[in-house]
């Protein structure tokens, strides 16, 4: 009688070992997979950390700092969780986190490197490296693993740019922290919720000692199917998943990030944002502000337009006598790394805008404005445009100049409009249109008047007038 008994306990003494054992070798893999995945994403992306701070107003860092914190919190809190076991699927895992990587690569290298002014406000190698950490989370850890974190990588999207963007304009920044604060608490008092049933379903009673295995993710269990003990087979399944993994990341690291095209501010000694546009030889004849300013930016001082009228005919610029009209737009800011965040048209409200390639000019001190042709086909209009940032004392501004082919009083000029959804759409449907409308010299219909106005409004502005 004492034989069975004994046949029967000897199993079990080696599965509760072997559990045992799973509980601390598996775990000690699942951290040195996070580190891996962590330390791949900062090498494939190396060059997109050495712009974080571009497109982001002076409160970014401090609101990713506090992001971070309640990220951490949520982790922890789904971390220390009890729930069912999650085996994996090798080849599965393998397949999605191929297919991400591939996609992350793609969004890097084919629609990120084509952005020109249009790279800041989206900053697409942003969320390829969301995707790209994904990705390879579901080749090292298991898909299954990655879904039961789900929560944090959705508030992980918070901090891409458009994302952060919308939210200071629908919210502001407190309302933002404050929905944020209650995801993460929600999620580190509340039950396993996963948008998989049955994945990480409702959580259920299991022993105390399996706690361990949970903190770094479920390992894979022995049993008579898997052609060895779990350390063998981790080893086995994690050096293909690593190769694959690094192969991404060497070359999402040698794709380069675009800079041309983007606007920057120049310091221009005796300029003061905020003074009125007042130019010798030009009337105003309309002057208003537009209050939504101070929804895009968090130190935002003012946004104007002022329509002018030069006092006299020039027939260079209309030959039948006419006196040509132009509107002024000024946009100001405390600080101007917000106001370079967006292009030069995406605060306008336009049907079917197409954008001519930008030419460059010398303004005087030092200021380089950016003209290029507007084109609406909605309405068969055409405008030339001349933009460019300074800094000066009190703050930075983007002023623009607009002149109408229409040289009739009645001309129809583009209206500033601040709403999301004209910012968003003017930025996407660039975005997807691609290149400018034509790729030789840009052909500008008035830039002689808008250079003899731009050279005025300088020196006015920086006192050598």
């Amino acid at each position: 009688m004492s034989a069975p008994a004994t046949s029967i306990a000897g199993p079990a003494l080696g599965e509760s070992g072997a559990r045992r054992r799973t509980g601390s070798a598996v775990p000690v893999a699942r951290l040195v997979g996070w580190v891996f995945v962590v330390v791949a994403t900062g090498w494939a992306f190396r060059r997109t950390w050495r712009e974080i701070g571009m497109p982001v107003d002076s409160g970014y860092a401090g609101f990713g700092a506090v992001l971070c914190v309640l990220i951490a919190a949520a982790t922890l809190g789904i971390a220390m969780r009890r729930g069912p076991a999650l085996s994996r699927d090798p080849a599965t895992d393998m397949a999605i986190g191929l297919t991400g990587l591939i996609a992350a690569v793609g969004l890097l290298g084919v629609l990120t490197v084509r952005l020109g002014a249009e790279y800041l406000p989206l900053r697409l190698d942003l969320l390829a490296a969301w995707v790209f950490a994904i990705s390879a989370t579901v080749v090292v850890s298991g898909v299954r693993s990655v879904v039961r974190f789900w929560p944090v990588w959705a508030m992980l999207l918070a901090l891409l740019p458009p994302v952060y963007g919308a939210g200071l304009v629908l919210l502001g920044k407190g309302g933002v922290l404050v929905l944020l604060a209650g995801c993460a608490v929600a999620v580190v008092v509340g039950r396993s919720v996963s948008p998989v049933g049955g994945v990480c379903g409702a959580s259920i009673d299991r022993p105390v000692d399996g706690l361990a295995e949970d903190v770094l993710g479920r390992g894979e269990r022995p049993d008579a199917h898997t052609g060895g003990g779990p350390r063998r087979r981790v080893a086995r399944l994690g050096i293909p998943g690593a190769g694959v993994v690094l192969v991404a990341a060497a070359v999402s690291a040698w794709i380069p990030v675009p800079r041309d095209g983007i606007p920057e501010a120049t310091t221009v000694t005796g300029v003061v944002a905020g003074e009125g546009v007042v130019v010798p030889g030009w009337n105003v004849l309309e002057s208003h502000r537009y209050p939504w300013a101070a929804d895009y930016f968090e130190d935002a001082r003012f946004g104007t337009r002022s329509l002018l009228e030069a006092e006299e005919v020039d027939p260079d610029w209309d030959a039948a006598g006419r006196k040509r009209r132009v509107t002024v737009d000024v946009l100001g800011a405390g600080n101007g790394d917000g106001l370079d965040r967006y292009p030069d048209f995406a605060h306008y409200r336009l049907a079917e805008p197409r954008f001519g390639p930008p030419s460059y000019f010398e303004l005087g001190a030092g200021v380089v404005g950016r003209m290029r042709t507007v084109v609406d086909d909605h309405g068969a209009l055409r405008w030339t445009w001349l933009s460019w940032d300074w800094r000066g004392a009190g703050g930075a501004e983007r002023v623009t100049l607009i002149a109408s082919t229409d040289h009739l009083p009645t001309a129809v000029f583009p209206e500033p409009d601040g709403s999301l959804g004209t910012t968003a759409s003017a930025i996407l449907r660039q975005t997807l249109r691609g290149r400018s409308i034509d790729g030789g010299p840009a052909v500008l219909a008035d830039s002689d008047l808008l250079l003899t106005l731009a050279h005025l409004l300088v020196a006015v502005r920086t006192g050598a007038r």
